[in-house]
């Protein structure tokens, strides 16, 4: 939850700076407040959904578009600049590990998948 709302939080300063879109604000916005309702879902439920390699490459793309945004103004003069390509990259990169992590939640709920842990077929 703590790195959730850091990165909403840095993401709202840069956008009332004027450094990132409102829309890449609004999605992730989105995306955070629906991992953050789904697992409280889930954990009354005791459901668990394993984390996935291209939701911590998300995490790590946006951390790094973050940091980069403090030198935005180095970059103005390029036609993209690195912060604002490899925040689009870490957000696209959000948006399919939760669609991953959605997918594999209703299998769940369905009884059609069990958890790593719980598997049988080890």
């Amino acid at each position: 939850l703590a790195d959730k709302l850091m990165v909403l939080s840095v993401l709202l300063t840069l956008w009332m700076r004027g450094i990132i879109s409102g829309l890449a604000v609004s999605l992730m916005t989105f995306k955070e407040l629906f991992m953050i309702f789904s697992s409280a879902y889930l954990y009354k439920r005791n459901v668990v959904v394993h984390s996935l390699f291209v939701g911590k490459f998300a995490q790590c793309a946006v951390c790094a578009a973050l940091f980069l945004s403090f030198f935005a103004s180095s970059f103005e003069g390029m036609t993209f600049q690195p912060h604002t390509v490899l925040l689009w990259i870490g957000i696209g990169a959000a948006y399919t590990a939760m669609f991953s992590y959605t997918h594999t939640m209703i299998r769940q709920m369905k009884g059609v998948e069990t958890t790593y842990s719980n598997r049988t077929d080890k």
